[in-house]
């Protein structure tokens, strides 16, 4: 309640130590705006970047175990860091990409036959960015039937460890960022789908609108064709 967190808590686990030790030296913080200059971004910012870059480290590791020469692995990641770029600086979302970064790992087991951590590290994506399920119908046909089942439930215990506390001690303010997922078009920007998207209250600038609809349909039609 009240982090405007709209995504699975692993993110805040991981930050956990990193918020002690900004609160016990006093460092100011600010969501998204109301400090000017938060003295807790000089430990954050660093922080924020080094976990980003776990996907990096994650598309080289499969780019290896691919066969690609170092010369064209140097190429992508420079194509990596620009896509990257987007979602660590600009927009400051290091959970999308260390969610990102273990599920390609996850996928550099899978193809070395390591279905057990293979399972593990989908389910620690899993806790932090659940949009990751995207990869999973290909996590599914590498493994075969016979896989499938414990490749499942390990992908799903950690994510259903971590929100299993938010949902017994704070069950409407859970369910509300999780489903309703609340997003500010005229904040961020809007889209043709805005339009058909629920709307949760205020007007302006300050207007609400529940954005995980749109997104549930989104993620359920791209796994089908996964």
């Amino acid at each position: 309640s009240g982090t405007a967190l709209v995504t699975f808590p692993g993110i805040l686990l991981v930050l956990a130590p990193l918020a002690m030790l900004t609160g016990t030296l006093g460092l100011t913080e600010a969501f998204p705006k109301f400090v000017p200059h938060p003295t807790a971004w000089f430990a954050l910012g660093p922080a924020s970047l080094l976990m980003s870059a776990v996907t990096l480290f994650a598309c080289d590791a499969l780019a290896e175990r691919l066969g690609f020469s170092r010369g064209r692995r140097a190429v992508l990641c420079v194509a990596e860091a620009v896509v990257l770029w987007n979602v660590a600086v600009i927009w400051g979302h290091p959970e999308d990409a260390v969610a990102l970064g273990l599920a390609l790992y996850a996928l550099v087991f899978a193809l070395d036959g390591r279905w057990v951590g293979a399972g593990w590290l989908f389910g620690a994506a899993m806790a932090t960015q659940p949009l990751v399920v995207l990869m999973f119908p290909v996590l599914m046909a590498l493994a075969g039937r016979g896989r499938v089942a414990g490749l499942a439930v390990r992908s799903a215990l950690p994510a259903i460890a971590v929100v299993l506390t938010p949902l017994i001690s704070q069950f409407h303010d859970t369910t509300h960022a999780l489903l309703d997922q609340p997003n500010f078009p005229n904040l961020d920007h809007a889209t043709p789908w805005t339009t058909l998207a629920p709307v949760l209250g205020g007007r302006g600038r300050d207007l609400a609108v529940a954005a995980g609809p749109g997104r549930i349909v989104a993620v359920v039609l791209a796994c089908g064709l996964g």
